[in-house]
Order: structure tokens, then sequence, then C-alpha cells
């Protein structure tokens, strides 16, 4: 797919999700806590909006549009001589990653998907993930945190919504390579990492600093700007004014600033 049809596709597609609300702010948001509050994402940072995939099969059109071009992203960029597998993380990159795997439409190949299974807590560092799953077994079943069929030499993708600071894609690469260690798989790569969204808050540095690739349909930046015509003025300023330094609204005072001027503009 040429550089240029991906752009529209991803232009089109943000701005169906922003229409449709899986990308919420503290302005086009209908749940009340959120207007009151904003969000506060895994990493821990207060956020005035808000990427939400989980529910996007009410949506059947934007799923269908996003797996195609989803699939040609990874064909382009990741796809070499050894096809891999793409892993979907729970729980929004469980639903794409069976979408985007079985896509059709012109040019589109079908990919061996796996997925992973949710952790028994909130785990935020693989150091974490190491300590805490020491010893841990399901109860049920074959026991496993990921579920799919793995091969010697077989490379994986890891596979989600969105990215942050990447924490959790670093988890998820621990969390695969125990997996390949239980079931004696071996020479397996896990390098790249695909997405829908970089919130462009340091997770294309960490994945290089920790040997991986970032791979994403949408940076936020350039999406921003596509959607300046369609949000409210004050809305797409604090936004823009937040993705210059996001730890400057965990100052709580600033936080209920914000969410005061988000309620007075939803009502102009």
């Amino acid at each position: 797919m040429k550089p240029e049809e991906r752009q529209e596709f991803a232009q089109n597609i943000l701005t169906d999700l922003y229409r449709e609300t899986y990308l919420e702010t503290i302005f086009n948001t209908e749940e009340e806590k959120f207007l009151k509050e904003g969000w506060t994402l895994k990493s821990g940072i207060w956020s005035p909006w808000f990427f939400n995939l989980r529910p996007i099969g009410a949506s059947p059109r934007i799923v269908a549009y996003i797996a195609y071009v989803m699939n040609h992203l990874i064909q382009d960029e990741v796809w070499g001589e050894r096809k891999c597998t793409l892993v979907g993380v729970e729980m929004a990159g469980v639903p794409l990653v069976s979408a985007i795997a079985t896509a059709q439409g012109p040019g589109c190949q079908l990919m061996p998907y796996a997925y992973t299974r949710p952790l028994p807590v909130n785990i935020r560092t693989p150091l974490e993930a190491e300590e805490v799953l020491k010893d841990f077994d399901y109860k049920w079943g074959h026991k496993s945190l990921v579920e799919g069929v793995f091969r010697n030499g077989a490379p994986l993708c890891i596979l989600d919504d969105m990215v942050t600071n990447f924490g959790s894609k670093l988890i998820t690469r621990y969390v695969l390579e125990r997996e390949m260690r239980i079931r004696n798989i071996s020479n397996v790569e896990i390098k790249d990492v695909a997405v829908v969204l970089d919130r462009e808050q340091g997770g294309e540095e960490e994945a290089e600093k920790n040997g991986m690739r970032l791979h994403s349909l949408i940076k936020w930046t350039e999406g921003l700007g596509w959607l300046k015509n369609i949000m409210l003025p004050e809305e797409y300023n604090l936004i823009l004014d937040y993705q210059s330094d996001p730890m400057k609204y965990m100052d709580k005072n600033l936080q209920r600033k914000v969410l005061e001027e988000a309620q007075k503009a939803r009502t102009k």
C-alpha cells in the first residue's frame, strides 16, 4: 500500500473514531465520571483524552477499515521472508488481532495469530512480572497466559490498539518469552510491535532502547492536526498543549481548571 493511501485511510479512521467517541476527550465524552475527572492512564499519568477500542465491535465498519489497512501495514513494515505470528494484547488487542489477521480486501494476506490472557494483578514493569509470575498457574485448561500455536524460529509481532510509554509492551514481551520457555519453543524473535495509535509519549524511543521496532498507523501529533477543524478550538488547544508536556498536567489545580473550562465550552 502506498504511504499516501495509508495516510488517507488513517485520517478517515481517526475522524470516525473521534465522532463515535472511541477517541474520547473531556469535551466530547458522554460519561459523567470522565467529564468531572478526566482519565488516569495505566502509566499513572493523568490525561484529558483517552483512546479506547475495547467496545469497537459496535462499529464493524470501522473495524473492517482498521483491519484492512493494518494488514497492509504489517505486510509492508514487519513481514520478511519469515512471516510472523501476530499476538494480540488483552483486551483491545484480542478482537483487533483476529480482524487484522483475517482481513479481506485487495492485497490482504491471512496471518497466523494468538493472544495474551489477563495477568493476575496490575503489573507495571517486566521486573514485577517476573516476580509475580514466578510460580503462577491458571487453575484450569492449559494454564497458559498466552493462547495460540507457536513454532521454533517463527518470529512474533505484538499487536495492540495503542502505545503510550511502551511499558505494557515490554511486559507482553516478557510474558511471551516466559511462554516460549515453558513450551520449549526456541529461536523466536520478538522485535516488532504494531499499534493503531502512538500517543507519542516516549513509546518509539523506549522500543528502540530495548531493541524493538514500533509500527503505528497513526502518530498522534499528526492525527491531532487532522481533527483540528472538527474539535472545538478550546479542545484542540488543550490537547496540543498537553501533548507538549503531559507531566505539567499532573498538577491537581490545573486539572480542575481545564475540566471546568471544558464544561463551559460544551455548553456554549
